[in-house]
């Protein structure tokens, strides 16, 4: 009878324990199941799918572990990535750090962090994580003065460790949450020099420089004025506050269509010939130069064209001209207005832009010039004229007037 009693008892207790036993088990695999991290790793063929120690927006990488598969979730600084579970399996996620990051919004507690959730629980993993290298692709005005708010955009504006504007320390400024601009009103300037960004994950500068009154200067309207005729010449800050001195006005009211006669009522700046290009620099590509100029354009400003020619130019055969239309959405379907509210903006047109007309004998928009011995010459100079025109079959929508000030052919590249 003790006997039985014992083997009742040790089978119960043996039940207990297998119970246990499968309870535990299945602790354990659920445990197994949840995602790890291990380890990031470049995406790319070998040998450079290279282990990792820092990912920035925009990467592709495969984060390395276990049960990464069927995520619901995969963020990097809290920002989430776009998923596509096809490249997911056990031991690998292959996915795309997010193109943006808003460095500054970051909260603390994401800060440097992988996060996977899939059905199976969630991980994270620390990794530092920084904006790209720094790129500079524009300046809203390159001549300001003292008080005017200049805007520079680029790309991986984050993490700024320090900046400047020819050559003029700048510690006062606001970055955009994308990191596409940089704002800050312009101190007093005494020299010339390049915008340089430096940040945590690299250094970008203009290959041009700032508050350049000299390099590349075809007129000023001042010192270097090789203004002819046209348009009028004014030194106006009630109309046009921010001046640099003397400045040229295009002014025209609404354009018929087919309105070419440029050379009537204030509708051009024609500059004397003058050196536009060093011979030394003529083998360069066309892309490497721009005309560069300031522009104010008060009013609204939409339909009136705006074309450049060299030396009069009109029935040469290829005629290179350059047609600029601001007020044209890209897609060339829709306009707005090309105002600049009053306030001194940089232009920049790369000198590509002057090209032969096209089939339908419309100036400006065939194929561009092929070199800057086609464009400027043996000798590299000539005469510059700006015009106004509407060379389409219906009327601007618009008048224009604009100030113009500082023409200049600058390198870019």
């Amino acid at each position: 009878m003790k006997k039985i009693m014992f083997n009742r008892i040790h089978f119960a207790m043996l039940v207990c324990f297998v119970i246990l036993g499968i309870q535990l088990t299945s602790c354990e695999k659920e445990e197994d199941n949840s995602p790890v991290i291990t380890g990031i790793r470049n995406y790319a063929p070998a040998p450079n799918d290279t282990i990792l120690d820092v990912l920035v927006p925009g990467q592709y990488v495969v984060l390395e572990g276990s049960n990464l598969q069927n995520a619901s979730l995969i963020t990097f600084d809290g920002i989430p990535a776009t998923i596509d579970n096809g490249i997911l399996a056990g031991n690998y996620a292959v996915v795309k750090v997010p193109d943006v990051i808003p460095f500054p919004l970051v909260a603390e507690v994401d800060v440097n962090k992988v996060r996977f959730v899939n059905t199976n629980g969630e991980t994270s993993f620390d990794f530092p994580i920084l904006a790209g290298p720094p790129a500079i692709t524009g300046v809203s005005n390159e001549l300001p003065t003292p008080g005017t708010v200049v805007a520079i955009s680029g790309t991986n504006l984050f993490q700024i460790e320090s900046f400047s504007f020819g050559g003029t320390n700048i510690a006062d400024f606001q970055i955009s949450e994308d990191g596409t601009f940089i704002i800050f009103t312009a101190p007093e300037l005494t020299q010339s020099g390049p915008v340089k960004v430096v940040t945590r994950s690299g250094v970008d500068s203009t290959i041009f420089a700032v508050n350049d009154f000299e390099t590349g200067m075809l007129c000023n309207f001042d010192d270097i004025n090789t203004f002819s005729w046209g348009a009028e010449i004014k030194n106006d800050s009630q109309e046009f506050p921010g001046n640099q001195g003397n400045f040229a006005v295009l002014n025209s009211d609404v354009l018929a269509p087919w309105s070419g006669d440029w050379w009537s009522g204030g509708r051009s700046i024609n500059l004397n010939s003058t050196q536009l290009v060093s011979v030394e620099d003529l083998d360069l590509p066309v892309d490497n130069f721009a005309l560069k100029f300031e522009l104010n354009v008060p009013g609204d400003w939409i339909g009136t064209q705006l074309y450049v020619i060299k030396d009069y130019s009109f029935e040469a055969d290829p005629s290179y001209q350059m047609l600029w239309e601001p007020w044209l959405v890209a897609n060339g379907a829709q306009t707005f207005s090309a105002t600049t509210a009053g306030q001194w903006v940089t232009v920049t047109l790369p000198l590509t832009m002057f090209k032969v007309a096209d089939s339908d004998g419309l100036p400006g928009k065939g194929d561009s010039v092929a070199s800057l011995v086609d464009l400027l010459g043996d000798a590299g100079s000539g005469g510059i004229t700006i015009y106004t025109a509407n060379k389409t079959e219906v009327a601007t929508e618009t008048g224009f007037r604009g100030a113009f000030d500082n023409i200049r052919i600058i390198r870019i590249k």
